[in-house]
């Protein structure tokens, strides 16, 4: 009998335990909609308030520990970070890209050393540790971390270039710091000394390698959606390919992260990518997702994105006074370093001074830093313990400084220290002239390509969709900066007034010209001449070296050879 009334007991608080921790699942996701809703309010990042809840869990009250989640775990919080540059990469242009790619690795690879050795400096100088520790430590903390500054970012009003940048720089910045960590480790273990020219053509291949394989899959996927689309409860695939194709690069020793931001760079830009023979038919020609499974990415990014944050404050551990403040005083000089990094990185002429102030504060450390200091744990490195304590505390106070940094820079209260150091710098815009902002040149053909499927289709009004709605708004962009079109499209509407007044009045014989000749009906003209002319002048306006006379004759071949069957 107490053996059955022991069981019994087990078995109802292993309920009760199951039954609050479900709970405590959709309390934390309603709480996180209240947060997103006050960040749209405040401006005060829900970063924070995530990680805040998952101290409260975890290292406070210790209702869930690092060990309850198991392998899990790491495996949950590499989906997330997945599933978040995929879809980060789906909203990046290939033209903010090129523009942002040099300012990112200035960004990523001189701020990693020069945050590496701020770190070796400021640790031996207060705890006089080995000179190998404080480089494993240093290592450990020297990028910014992904999964807190994508999401970071997101909500923030930067240049597309400035986010851009800062977005590689993050990627940029974990790659090296998991490469150059763990080459460390294992030299140590080994006895010898890390050989440089190793860990820079591990890091050089890794990129590489894995660009290569994010967009040879990002291109296939885009080019097979068209049919994946015609069977049934598909939407789910996509994220599918995206973790095929991350653990596909890990497999061979590349960075998988990178992997994914290929795959959503590529299926974002798929309709502007040149084309194949083979993707010359229909159904092979790739495209881009549809507005349902980009709010799908974004509902699950969303969520994914709460659980992560929740989970990086259950898996920081209890740290002393000594600690923090140490970990105070490495977030400190991280601060201190990086305006040099900035004004080296991003180009004063071009960037305004609320980018460069958020490009200074954005400094988080994430749950890579955290592995990478368990992992110097369980290999019984030097100095291990104060190692990890530390790396956790930076983590902590980092992210939370970036975020209320942030809340400063939206309400334009830390600026002002920052505009004597970004003097020349471009001054911020006023938002009553954000209407003025210049046409971009994917914008500006996107405008013009639908102004010519208009032409050809003219779609009626019972059967206008919401593509049909958003394709006019950026019509009148392009009207508005130029007047050729605006003179065509009120020469169209003119002319389907007067057919409409012919059809409602009674018809008459026609009436023979001065000469005797009856008159005939003036043959309608190509539109194609006046899309060329106004491409050439729109394109002047745009900028030099802009040519889209191509993309717009090749589309009007393609509806008219469409209209002719």
């Amino acid at each position: 009998m107490p053996g059955f009334q022991n069981n019994s007991l087990a078995k109802v608080t292993t309920h009760v335990e199951i039954a609050v921790a479900v709970t405590a699942i959709g309390t934390i996701v309603f709480l996180a909609h209240l947060f997103a809703a006050f960040f749209e309010q405040s401006r005060v990042p829900d970063v924070l308030p995530l990680v805040l809840i998952g101290l409260i869990i975890g290292p406070i009250t210790g209702f869930a520990t690092i060990q309850h989640f198991g392998e899990v775990g790491p495996v949950f919080s590499n989906l997330t970070l997945v599933i978040i540059l995929f879809e980060s990469g789906l909203n990046m242009k290939l033209t903010s890209l090129r523009k942002a790619l040099a300012p990112a690795a200035i960004l990523g690879f001189v701020g990693f050393v020069l945050s590496v050795m701020v770190v070796v400096v400021t640790s031996k100088y207060l705890f006089r540790i080995s000179d190998i520790s404080a480089l494993v430590l240093g290592t450990t903390l020297g990028g910014t971390a992904a999964s807190v500054a994508v999401p970071l970012l997101r909500g923030l009003n930067l240049q597309e270039r400035t986010k851009t940048a800062l977005v590689l720089e993050s990627i940029l910045g974990n790659v090296l710091s998991i490469v150059v960590t763990l080459a460390l480790m294992t030299a140590l273990e080994r006895g010898k000394n890390p050989a440089p020219t190793l860990v820079l053509r591990d890091v050089a291949s890794s990129f590489t390698m894995a660009c290569v394989i994010g967009g040879i899959f990002g291109y296939m996927w885009s080019s097979l959606l068209v049919r994946i689309r015609t069977l049934t409860h598909t939407k789910f695939t996509t994220p599918a390919c995206v973790c095929i194709s991350y653990g596909f690069a890990e497999m061979f020793g590349f960075s998988g992260m990178l992997s994914a931001l290929a795959f959503g760079i590529v299926m974002g830009n798929a309709e502007r990518l040149p084309h194949s023979k083979l993707s010359s038919s229909t159904w092979l020609r790739p495209i881009s997702l549809n507005d349902d499974e980009r709010a799908l990415f974004a509902e699950l990014v969303f969520l994914l994105k709460t659980f992560f944050f929740v989970y990086l404050g259950i898996s920081i551990q209890k740290i002393g006074v000594d600690i923090v403040y140490a970990g105070s005083i490495i977030v400190l000089w991280l601060f201190i370093s990086r305006p040099l990094i900035v004004r080296l990185a991003l180009p004063r002429i071009k960037t305004t001074k609320v980018d460069a102030t958020i490009a200074c504060i954005m400094i988080p450390r994430g749950l890579a830093a955290a592995v990478l200091a368990s992992i110097a744990v369980s290999k019984g490195l030097e100095d291990s313990i104060i190692l990890q304590s530390l790396a956790y505390s930076v983590i902590l106070i980092s992210i939370a400084a970036t975020a209320l940094f942030s809340f400063f820079c939206e309400r334009k209260l830390l600026t002002q220290p920052y505009r004597f150091i970004f003097t020349g710098y471009k001054e911020d815009p006023d938002p009553a002239d954000s209407e003025d902002e210049p046409v971009s040149e994917e914008d500006l053909e996107t405008g013009i390509l639908h102004y010519v499927e208009d032409y050809h289709h003219h779609p009626t009004p019972t059967k206008k969709s919401e593509e049909e709605a958003k394709s006019k708004q950026k019509l009148k962009l392009v009207e508005k900066k130029d007047p050729i079109i605006l003179k065509e499209k009120t020469e169209e509407q003119q002319a389907d007034n007067k057919s409409e007044k012919k059809k409602a009045a009674p018809r008459n014989p026609k009436k023979p010209d001065k000469d005797g000749n009856s008159q005939k009906p003036e043959p309608k003209h190509d539109i194609l001449p006046v899309i060329t002319a106004s491409t050439v002048s729109l394109s002047h306006s745009v900028g030099p070296g802009i040519d889209l006379t191509a993309n717009i004759v090749a589309h009007h071949h393609h509806h008219k050879e469409e209209s002719d069957d």
